[in-house]
């Protein structure tokens, strides 16, 4: 896994977000995007164009965020080379960079995942 890689799990799943670089620590975080501001908040909007999956506004969920663990990122990995998750386009960097400082403020990120970006 790499910073700014996508990926679907299961079907009509939301879009995942790799917002940590998993070359500087063995762990990793991911964070989702979802249509529904109310359960993501508004800190962070995403528009269509943003990303090729992303054709509402959408918003990314940083209270739903989640740590993958250097065994968590192997199994994800053998997952997306069978094709049980679905790798999707990478995030375009002025979208991440954009996504990242959103988190680095953001109230609903845990204090323990902001120190990984």
């Amino acid at each position: 896994m790499q910073l700014g890689d996508t990926f679907i799990m299961g079907e009509g799943g939301h879009l995942w977000v790799v917002i940590s670089d998993p070359s500087a620590r063995p762990e990793f975080i991911i964070v989702n995007v979802t249509k529904n501001a109310f359960r993501a908040g508004c800190d962070c909007e995403l528009s269509p164009g943003d990303h090729p999956f992303i054709d509402y506004k959408s918003y990314v969920n940083f209270g739903d965020a989640q740590q993958v663990t250097a065994d968590a990122g192997i199994k994800l990995q053998k997952c997306l080379d069978t094709g049980a998750v679905t790798r999707h386009a990478n995030m375009r960097k002025p979208i991440l960079d954009k996504i990242v400082a959103a988190g680095k403020t953001s109230k609903a990120l845990r204090t323990e995942y902001k120190a990984y970006l």
